[in-house]
């Protein structure tokens, strides 16, 4: 027992003491390896090799190109107040009684998990020290050996310079968004002025740029930025840096000056080139988030994405001259705006993106991103989708008569009412009642499993008023969202960026599409069947009057008291939703101002001036579809008798058995009687 104690004992020492020279060796690699800190003993502008990113089209044009360098160092002394509290109260608060790495810091280092936010506002797990000295270090991965060396950085450091020495260091080197390094070059950026002529409220918004500037930017994001600035004067107020009233006065102030801001523009900024600023600031965010603020001004990088030059220039065309018209009439103060975004369904590639009339100082908003505004009638296909996957058939009855759910009364346009409707035709001239009936039918619940599997990703509420559309959505979501009626079924994520090569010409990444089975191929084409009918015979068949000269599908949408107008069309080739509206929400744009009248038009626009440039195309049938001839009036197989026949498809296993039981032998009528048929039917609730 003695002998085995001993040899256990012996085992233990010798693997101490191998442990003890293996860490040591790779300890002494490491210090070896360590950068020098000697780049920070001067507070001086540092030496950049900065190589600008590029950007390419679909056909590798260049369309944009992202540089930077934008720096001016300043005196420690010459930076407010307010602003070193701000920084360092909403991204490090313990920065000054933090001497050296911390117990915590330690613990930190072996998992790879941060440690979150900090007083709501933190965004990073890492000190200021350690942000200073991230950029020295040539790995940026979160790796043990990164984070190893990193700490001893920061023991080094916090011995080497003194807490104002960091912080002056720190402020005159962090990005701050548009291209500026440094609080000097970011507030004559932001404001016109050098950083030591800044108020609370103008240092209070700079401070919330740290580590996300383009997120919370006032160009691009006013209202995240007003939120962030909020954020940050509230935390100096509970550290007693403030009073309340002065953080109030400082909110009220910058409300005024942000509009100011805006309009103005980024000042002190060299133009970068960019050709298709929508999209260019989309993609700009997507590689920012992925590659870091680093890579995207400093590395290089060259970035080929889907965009189509010719669609895009045709779509901000007609988008830009259909506003103009618009506005010609508007009968409110307010700008009438739009927004178009056009995607090949099989993939994803977006083609064209325009967020609006176009970018200013003062707009710089992609409402084909951004704007969540309530879709209408263009959310029924939805619906219908669940309906034709539970057993319905487009040849199904559904009643067209009044009704009330509780308090609420779902109505028509005019409170007409058209008794028995299939439901193709419910579809087709989007009728509101009969639409809400089948809802009611299949219960909300599983009509948002289809939406949400189909691609909406917004809230979407649980009740029956979701048929009409009320719960708020994108155009970007409401175009992937269609994807799988043009695609067999398949939904596909909307994709911006082809591949990536470093500035050598290294491929760094592929991006593939996203797709995944949403629904099956045959309930796809019975809905694609149906939304041919809106076009050829329903609610944009006014706005279309087949001057496309191919096979399309689509569907309208108008919100209540035609605040919001939408129109989704397709080919097999390609997908475009274009949005209509006021920037703020609920402003109605005119009487009759619905999507068949002003959106589906300039989809119409919009692919006739592209027409030309996709070759013709028919959409795929997919087995398991069967073609029977019915009696509308009832949706059973047609009898000799009956006054009016139609053509009908179904599900195999779906069609109808039975033949017409109604019309068993022939009747003496001046004219068969006719299911009502007309151009556009809304009502004041939706359309």
């Amino acid at each position: 027992m003695k002998l085995l104690f001993k040899l256990l004992l012996a085992a233990a020492c010798f693997i101490i003491i191998a442990l003890s020279i293996a860490s040591i060796l790779y300890m002494r690699d490491i210090l070896k390896g360590l950068p020098s800190l000697s780049p920070l003993k001067n507070d001086t502008i540092p030496e950049y090799h900065d190589l600008s990113t590029s950007v390419y089209s679909n056909k590798d044009e260049l369309i944009a190109v992202f540089t930077v360098t934008r720096q001016k160092m300043i005196a420690f002394k010459e930076i407010p107040e307010y602003l070193v509290d701000a920084v360092v109260l909403s991204n490090d608060p313990d920065f000054y009684q933090r001497k050296g790495i911390t117990l915590e810091k330690i613990v930190s280092i072996l998992p790879p998990l941060p440690f979150g936010k900090r007083n709501g506002l933190r965004e990073t797990g890492q000190t200021i020290t350690e942000e200073l000295l991230t950029p020295l270090l040539p790995d940026k991965e979160n790796t043990f050996q990164h984070r190893l060396e990193l700490a001893i950085l920061t023991m080094q450091a916090e011995k080497m310079f003194t807490k104002e020495e960091i912080l002056s260091r720190y402020m005159n080197r962090v990005f701050l968004g548009h291209g500026n390094y440094g609080v000097e070059a970011a507030s004559l950026c932001y404001f016109r002025k050098a950083a030591g002529d800044l108020k609370l409220a103008e240092c209070a918004l700079l401070s919330g740029l740290f580590h996300t500037p383009e997120e919370f930017s006032p160009f691009i994001n006013p209202d995240k930025a007003a939120e962030r600035q909020k954020q940050v004067l509230e935390v100096m107020v509970k550290a007693s840096c403030i009073t309340q009233q002065e953080a109030m006065d400082a909110e009220r102030v910058m409300g005024g000056k942000l509009k100011r801001i805006l309009r103005k523009g980024p000042g002190n900024i060299k133009t970068t080139r960019n050709n298709v600023p929508y999209f260019v600031e989309y993609i700009r965010e997507d590689v920012f988030r992925e590659y870091g603020k680093n890579a995207i001004y400093k590395k290089g990088l060259k970035v080929y994405t889907t965009i189509d030059l010719g669609f895009q220039r045709q779509a901000e065309m007609v988008l830009k001259d259909a506003l103009i018209r618009l506005n010609k009439d508007n009968p409110v103060d307010s700008r009438i705006e739009g927004a178009l975004i056009a995607l090949d369904p099989t993939t994803g590639q977006i083609k064209a993106m325009v967020g609006g009339s176009g970018i200013t100082g003062f707009d710089r908003m992609n409402r084909a991103i951004y704007t969540h505004r309530q879709p209408g009638s263009a959310f029924k296909p939805f619906i219908y989708t669940a309906a034709i996957d539970s057993g319905f058939t487009a040849a199904s009855l559904l009643n067209d008569a009044e009704i009330s759910y509780g308090t609420w009364k779902p109505k028509n346009y005019e409170d007409e009412f058209l008794g028995t409707i299939t439901l193709r035709y419910a579809l087709e001239q989007s009728i509101n009642v009969a639409s809400v009936k089948l809802l009611n039918k299949l219960g909300a619940k599983k009509a948002i499993d289809y939406a949400r599997r189909m691609g909406i990703k917004s809230k979407l509420d649980n009740d029956l008023t979701l048929c009409l559309g009320v719960s708020v959505v994108t155009p970007l979501e409401m175009a992937a969202a269609y994807t799988p009626f043009a695609n067999s079924g398949i939904a596909v994520q909307p994709m911006a960026v082809r591949y990536i090569k470093d500035y050598e010409g290294n491929l760094l990444n592929v991006y593939l599409p996203k797709q995944k089975q949403a629904i099956s191929p045959q309930t796809a084409y019975i809905m694609l069947d149906m939304l041919k009918g809106v076009i050829e015979r329903g609610t944009a068949r006014a706005a279309l009057r087949n001057r496309l000269g191919r096979e399309a599908a689509g569907k309208t949408g108008t919100s209540n008291d035609c605040a919001d107008a939408w129109f989704i069309g397709f080919i097999p080739q390609l997908l475009t939703c274009v949005w209509v509206g006021h920037d703020k929400g609920q402003i109605s744009m005119g009487e009759k101002m619905c999507g068949g009248e002003i959106a589906a038009p300039i989809w119409r626009d919009f692919m006739l001036n592209i027409n030309h440039r996709i070759p013709p195309a028919s959409f795929i049938r997919p087995n398991g579809i069967i073609e029977t001839v019915i009696d509308p009036f009832t949706g059973m197989k047609a009898a000799p008798y009956c006054p009016r026949t139609k053509k009908e498809i179904f599900i195999t296993g779906t069609e109808p058995t039975g033949s017409c039981t109604i019309h068993l032998k022939p009747r003496k009528v001046s004219a068969p009687p006719k299911i009502p048929m007309k151009t556009e039917i809304k009502d004041g609730i939706a359309e």
